[in-house]
C-alpha cells in the first residue's frame, strides 16, 4: 500500500510511512474472536425475542443493551457479566433525550468511554432511528478509521446483532474512511484538521459527531496548535452539522491542562461536562460494579503520585524541578483547636483583574504543615474578599486563634481596603493586616521551604483535592523555578504563611522551656 499523506500542524502535507497491514490482521483476528463471544443466542420464540428486543431497545434499559448485545466488552477476565457504571447510562439519557446537545466526556484511562461513545450508544441510536450520519474524529486519518473500524466490526460479524437485526454492512470499508449500513444510516471517519464542510451522504448531513482522543503532549504545549486545533472543532466541524438533529460529544482523558479538552469546555460554557474519575474522594470506586477499592489501592501502589494523578484522576501535574508531583500528600485536616498555630496568608497580586490572587489557610502540629483551605484565582480583590468572609463564617474562625496577613509589597493599605469593605457589608470585621516585614529575594524565599516538601512534612486537605483552586495552586508550585515566568502567587503565599507559623511555634515552644535546667553540659 502506498504511503499515505495527512495533515501535519494543521496545513503542512507530510507523507505518513504508514500501512494497513498489520491493522488489517488484527481487525480480522479481532472479528474472529468477535464471532466466538457474541456466538450463544438464547432459544425462544418468535414473540419472546421480538418481547426482548422491544425491552432493550428502551432508553431506559441501555444497560440490559449493552450487557446483551456487547459482552465482549461487558465482561472480566473471568467471563463473569459486568453491569455500565453510572456515568454511562447518564451520558447516554442525557444524549438521545436531547437532539441538539454538546457532551464532553472527560474520564480516565479504563472508563470505558471509547467502547460506549463509538459503540454501544450509536449503534443504539441507529437501531431507534435516532441517528442517520455518524462522524468520527481522530488525532490523524489513518487512527480514525481504526476508530470506524470497531464499529463495523459489530455490525458484521456481532452474532446476537445480526440474529436480531441482520448483518448491516451494505458498501464501503473502515480502510476508506466510511461504510453504509443496509437501514441507511452512515458512517465516517476524519482526522483532526481535515476539510468536513460539505460532508453529505445523499439528503443527509452528520448528526452525530464523536471526537476521540484528539490531544497528545506534542500539541498540548503548543499554544498555537492547541488554539487551531479548538477553532477548528468550533468553526468547521460543528459547522458541518444536520439542521435538526446536531448531537456533539467529545471523549478523552486529561492529560495537560493546556489540551484541546481543557479548552473545548471553556469553549463551549454550556456543554454537559462528564468528569470521571478512577476512584471518590474516599478512594471508591466510580465503576464499582467492574473495580475494587483494592485493585484502586494496588495501582496507586505500583504508579507514581503524578503518574495516577494524570492516567486516572484526569489531573496532570506536571513535575517541577523544585517542588515535585511525589511530595504531594493529602490527608484528612485536624480539628482547629489541636492545631499549635494557625494562619491566613494572602499574596494578591497589585493588578485588579489581570494577576492571580491567592490565600492560604494553614495550620501546623508538630513538624507538619496543613494546608486547610485555598483560593488561588485570576480575579479581583473583591472576590479574594468575599472568600475570606465566606471561609470565616463556614469554619467558625471566630473560635479559634487565626493570623491573617497580606503580604504588603505594594499598596497594601488599599488592599486591606478591600477586605473592610466586605466587613461593612457583612456587619463585622476580619482583623487582616499587611505583612510589611522585610523580604529576602522572592526565589530564595519560596525555595527556602522546598525542604518541608522534601521532607513529607506538608499535606493537603483531602476535601480540596480536585477543585479549580488546588489545581491552579498545584499548577504554580510545579511551575516554579528561577527565571520561569509561570505565577508563583500561590507558593509565595505558603513562604508567607510557613514564616508566620514556624516564629509563632517557635516562641510557644521557648516560653514553655524557660527556666534552670538541672543538666550540667548544653548540647
Amino acid at each position: 500500500m502506498d504511503s499515505i499523506y495527512i495533515d501535519s500542524s494543521f496545513g503542512n502535507k507530510v507523507p505518513l510511512k504508514y500501512t494497513f497491514k498489520a491493522e488489517l490482521e488484527a481487525y480480522v483476528k479481532y472479528c474472529e474472536d468477535l464471532q466466538a463471544a457474541t456466538s450463544i443466542i438464547p432459544e425462544e420464540t418468535r414473540e419472546e425475542k421480538q418481547n426482548r428486543i422491544d425491552r432493550l431497545l428502551k432508553p431506559e434499559n441501555y444497560n440490559d443493551f449493552f450487557v446483551y448485545y456487547f459482552p465482549h466488552f461487558a465482561s472480566r477476565r473471568d467471563g463473569s457479566s459486568v453491569d455500565c457504571a453510572p456515568y454511562h447510562i447518564e451520558i447516554f439519557n442525557t444524549l438521545v433525550k436531547n437532539e441538539t446537545i454538546d457532551i464532553v466526556f472527560e474520564g480516565h484511562r479504563g472508563c470505558a468511554k471509547s467502547t460506549h461513545a463509538n459503540i454501544g450508544y450509536p449503534i443504539n441510536m441507529m437501531l431507534t432511528n435516532k441517528m442517520k450520519y455518524m462522524l468520527l474524529v481522530g488525532e490523524t486519518e489513518p487512527k480514525a478509521a481504526i476508530l470506524l473500524s470497531g464499529i463495523q466490526a459489530e455490525l458484521e460479524y456481532n452474532q446476537r446483532l445480526i440474529n436480531d437485526f441482520g448483518k448491516q454492512v451494505v458498501s464501503g470499508s473502515w480502510t476508506n474512511g466510511d461504510f453504509q449500513t443496509k437501514s441507511g444510516a452512515y458512517f465516517s471517519s476524519l482526522g483532526l484538521g481535515q476539510n468536513p464542510r460539505g460532508l453529505r451522504k445523499r439528503q443527509y448531513r452528520p448528526d452525530y459527531t464523536v471526537c476521540d482522543d484528539l490531544d497528545n503532549k506534542r500539541r498540548c504545549n503548543n499554544l498555537r496548535l492547541i488554539t487551531e486545533a479548538v477553532e477548528w472543532i468550533i468553526d468547521d466541524l460543528m459547522e458541518c452539522f444536520d439542521q435538526d438533529i446536531r448531537r456533539f460529544m467529545l471523549v478523552n482523558s486529561r492529560i495537560h491542562n493546556n489540551s484541546i479538552l481543557a479548552k473545548i469546555i471553556k469553549a463551549l460554557p454550556k456543554c454537559k461536562h462528564f468528569k470521571v474519575n478512577a476512584i471518590d474522594q474516599n478512594g471508591n470506586p466510580t465503576w464499582q460494579a467492574k473495580y475494587t477499592k483494592a485493585y484502586w489501592d494496588k495501582i496507586q501502589a505500583r504508579k507514581t503520585y503524578r503518574s495516577f494523578q494524570r492516567e486516572y484522576m484526569n489531573n496532570p501535574i506536571e513535575s517541577g524541578k523544585i517542588f515535585r508531583a511525589e511530595y504531594i500528600q493529602r490527608k484528612e485536616t485536624l480539628p482547629l483547636d489541636q492545631y499549635e498555630s494557625l494562619v491566613v496568608y494572602g499574596d494578591l497580586s497589585y493588578k485588579d483583574q489581570g494577576d492571580f490572587k491567592a490565600l492560604k489557610f494553614w495550620g501546623k502540629t508538630g513538624r507538619e504543615f496543613h494546608r486547610i483551605a485555598v483560593f488561588c484565582r485570576q480575579t479581583s480583590r473583591h472576590e479574594a474578599a468575599s472568600w475570606l468572609y465566606d471561609l470565616y463564617e463556614d469554619m467558625n474562625l471566630k473560635h479559634y486563634n487565626v493570623t491573617y496577613q497580606i503580604e504588603g509589597l505594594f499598596a497594601m493599605d488599599e488592599f486591606v481596603n478591600d477586605f473592610d469593605i466586605e466587613g461593612d457589608k457583612r456587619g463585622y470585621h476580619i482583623p487582616v493586616v499587611p505583612d510589611k516585614s522585610s523580604k529576602s529575594n522572592k526565589f530564595d524565599r519560596i525555595e527556602a521551604i522546598s525542604g518541608f516538601w522534601i521532607r513529607r512534612n506538608v499535606w493537603y486537605n483531602i476535601l480540596t483535592q480536585g477543585s479549580a483552586d488546588e489545581e491552579a495552586e498545584m499548577d504554580q508550585l510545579m511551575s516554579f523555578e528561577k527565571g520561569s515566568n509561570a505565577p508563583d502567587d500561590a507558593p509565595d503565599c505558603d513562604a508567607g504563611a510557613f514564616s508566620i507559623l514556624n516564629a509563632d511555634t517557635f516562641i510557644q515552644k521557648a516560653e514553655i522551656r524557660i527556666g534552670k535546667s538541672k543538666r550540667k553540659r548544653v548540647y
